[in-house]
């Protein structure tokens, strides 16, 4: 696993030496959307420009993730989210302070959500869960549903209470409409379901991928049809490959239907398990080269 700083680090270099423009430590918002012109007002904030400043832009990407507040002045082009939805909750434990191993992940199932730990490059444990606001209220914070989810598989409770925690925007939620005027919704600010093995990077470069065509012609000129365009492909690359996610979002909700699964599979040879994982589990496992379903087991 690679962290997100790690990574961004990457995609900010990799895109300057491709000659974007990249201004870091900057804020973009837009107060409306003009009708019949050929450029959008993006206004831009930063150390980087000295003040504040008005780009005009011929398309613009919103990719502002799950609680986006570029557009916040814009009624129509506000996100809906799911009510009582997951929120997500991650922390760090430093290399040399677990005993977890390179190249394993784990996943931890309950009523009231699950936690996933992975060492990432730098050997920090990382733990990251998606827990019921309810849970999260009942046990005066993240680190007790999670302290009871893991059981004696994971941290104390003691421990748990003395990392850093960071929390996220209600999880769920989406758009109806994934375009305005020379405008383009896409990774979470398109839309988002809890999906349990961290697609939410691939699903947001996926977009960036198919979107990419429809952004250069709408640079020569717009037409309203290219933001159907982008609905569609949208739809096709990203929404139709959600479906195992959401229905793994609802299974896990049941930790006694998710318990007799994995006793079953227990059962199956371990041929045909890597078979049946790669087949049922969501898209992030469908290579067996990539990936290997080595045990399973259900708290």
């Amino acid at each position: 696993a690679v962290s997100r700083y790690a990574l961004d680090a990457i995609l900010h270099e990799t895109a300057a030496q491709a000659g974007c423009v990249v201004l870091d430590q900057t804020s973009a918002k837009l107060a409306s959307i003009p009708a019949n012109t050929s450029s959008v007002p993006v206004q831009c904030s930063g150390p980087r420009l000295g003040q504040s400043t008005t780009i005009e832009a011929k398309a613009v990407l919103i990719a502002d993730g799950l609680a986006g507040s570029c557009m916040s002045g814009i009624r129509e082009a506000k996100r809906a989210v799911k009510p009582n939805s997951m929120r997500g909750y991650s922390a760090l434990i430093p290399a040399g302070q677990h005993d977890r191993r390179r190249g394993e992940i784990t996943m931890h199932c309950g009523g009231s959500g699950y936690v996933g730990t992975v060492v990432l490059e730098d050997g920090s444990l990382d733990i990251a869960a998606a827990l019921k606001p309810t849970a999260v209220k009942t046990s005066r914070g993240p680190a007790g549903a999670i302290a009871a989810i893991m059981g004696r598989r994971g941290p104390s409770r003691s421990e748990l209470d003395g990392l850093s925690w960071r929390a996220t925007a209600p999880l769920t939620g989406g758009r109806q409409k994934l375009w305005m005027r020379r405008v383009f919704f896409l990774g979470d600010s398109a839309g988002y379901v809890e999906p349990f093995t961290g697609e939410g990077m691939a699903w947001a470069m996926r977009s960036a991928q198919v979107l990419q065509p429809i952004v250069l012609k709408a640079m020569d000129g717009w037409d309203e049809r290219l933001g159907e365009d982008w609905q569609r492909a949208h739809r096709d690359a990203i929404q139709r490959r959600q479906w195992r996610c959401k229905l793994f979002s609802r299974l896990l909700r049941r930790p006694r239907l998710v318990a007799s699964l994995v006793r079953l599979a227990e059962l199956l040879p371990a041929r045909a398990r890597q078979s049946a994982a790669c087949s049922l589990l969501p898209p992030m496992f469908e290579s067996p080269k990539s990936s290997r379903v080595t045990e399973l087991t259900a708290t």
